[in-house]
């Protein structure tokens, strides 16, 4: 098993593994003096390009599930709802939109009994804290959405450029 600080490590080489698991091997100098060589050179930077933000992606996408806080009080949330997984130690920024979503969206018979006894302050705190989840999500979405972009216009381009990057 890994340990939580060898977890970027085992990440990352598992992500660069998925996306080039067998790089070329290194121009020589040699090699890089003829036409060919430079030719050659040329398309590996092109290919590198696209490989690194094909890592970033990826890595922003895992950024969002990595463990980066503690779970105390969010513990006690999922408690309180339906929430359905395992609460670890440290839990993911997105577990903790999870749990928070699961605490309004599927609350336990004890939630719900005292929603019936909250004060109208207490209600508007709630929309509020609902709002501002959903307002969360929604960044994340587009984020996400803007970064999806980037990637389809360089596919866009590799496609109508009838170059494959091979």
């Amino acid at each position: 098993p890994c340990l939580p600080d060898d977890l970027d490590r085992v990440l990352a080489r598992l992500i660069t593994n998925t996306i080039d698991p067998h790089p070329p091997a290194a121009l020589s100098a040699r090699e890089l003096r003829t036409p060919a060589g430079l030719s050659q050179a040329v398309l590996r930077d092109s290919r590198a390009a696209r490989l690194q933000a094909a890592l970033a992606l990826i890595e922003h996408a895992l950024d969002l599930r990595i463990p980066v806080a503690d779970a105390g009080a969010y513990r006690v949330v999922a408690a309180a709802s339906g929430y359905a997984r395992a609460v670890p130690d440290r839990i993911s920024p997105l577990q903790k939109l999870d749990i928070r979503v699961a605490h309004y969206a599927d609350p336990g018979l004890e939630t719900l009994d005292l929603r019936q006894t909250k004060t109208v302050n207490a209600l508007l705190q709630d929309l509020i804290d609902v709002s501002a989840l959903n307002a969360r999500i929604n960044l994340v979405r587009l984020d996400l959405a803007s970064r999806q972009a980037v990637v389809d216009a360089a596919v866009l381009a590799i496609l109508t450029d009838e170059h494959t990057g091979q």
